[in-house]
């Protein structure tokens, strides 16, 4: 059987997404280990997951930073994401939005 293991979601601060993710809605902190870099793997798992169930991988873009209140959105057919300040030269399917 096929299943979704994890689910990327680009955020600005890993601290900050783990308290909304964990203390505002319920989920539970399932990893969280150093890359090196100021990188980190850090995924929450929803309330009442079993083992094994899909969870949220909390991923920090390197070098950028969005603008308050502005959405990622993602790059078809990769695992990249286009944001307002996401140059096509380095994230190759991205363009501006009209």
């Amino acid at each position: 059987m096929s299943r979704i293991a994890l689910v990327t979601l680009v955020v600005d601060d890993y601290d900050e997404a783990i308290r909304f993710y964990v203390d505002a809605l319920g989920f539970r902190l399932a990893e969280d280990e150093s890359r090196g870099d100021g990188a980190r793997w850090v995924v929450v798992v929803p309330p009442g997951a079993d083992e094994g169930g899909t969870g949220l991988l909390l991923a920090r873009a390197k070098g950028t930073r969005r603008a308050p209140g502005s959405v990622t959105r993602p790059v078809a057919g990769s695992g990249s994401f286009c944001t307002p300040t996401t140059s096509p030269a380095t994230t190759p399917g991205c363009s501006p939005r009209a």
